[in-house]
């Protein structure tokens, strides 16, 4: 089994982590180095994107379910964790009020109420980036490359 990871930055400048999972797709990812990394990078200040690539069948989803068991219950200010299940056909709006709803019952309405109004869809994505950027919450698209816009 091999894997490689990377800690590129932005343009920004802000560290993003890659786990490349470059593994057959009969081999499942089944030790605990790659939970610990994203759980790592989830806890630092300075990752606020993390991007896990990899064939369908290598364990991906596993390791997004077994990092946000790692995460459930933190009381350092973490508010929570929304997987969004991405299939083929789904529309980005449909994904914003997945995200909009959570973040409503996380005490976060901004997304939830510009949703309801007559704005494009780069001015939602911009909003959602910025509440991302403040707040501690991670949204998991999981298989993101099925989303269509």
């Amino acid at each position: 089994m091999s894997e490689e990871s990377s800690t590129p930055t932005s343009a920004s400048g802000v560290s993003l982590l890659a786990l490349n999972m470059g593994l057959p797709a009969n081999e499942l990812v089944v030790n605990s180095k790659p939970t610990d990394k994203i759980v790592s990078a989830l806890e630092s200040s300075e990752c606020q994107r993390l991007w896990v690539r990899g064939p369908g069948g290598v364990g991906r989803s596993t390791l997004g379910y077994d990092s946000i068991e790692r995460l459930s219950g933190r009381t350092d200010g973490f508010l929570g964790a929304l997987r969004v299940e991405c299939w083929p056909g789904l529309r980005i709006e449909q994904v914003l009020w997945s995200i909009g709803e959570f973040l409503k019952q996380l005490g976060i309405e901004l997304l939830y109420r510009v949703l309801h109004e007559q704005t494009t869809l780069a001015t939602k994505m911009r909003l959602l980036l910025q509440i991302v950027r403040d707040h501690r919450v991670w949204i998991w698209l999981d298989d993101f490359e099925n989303i269509e816009v």
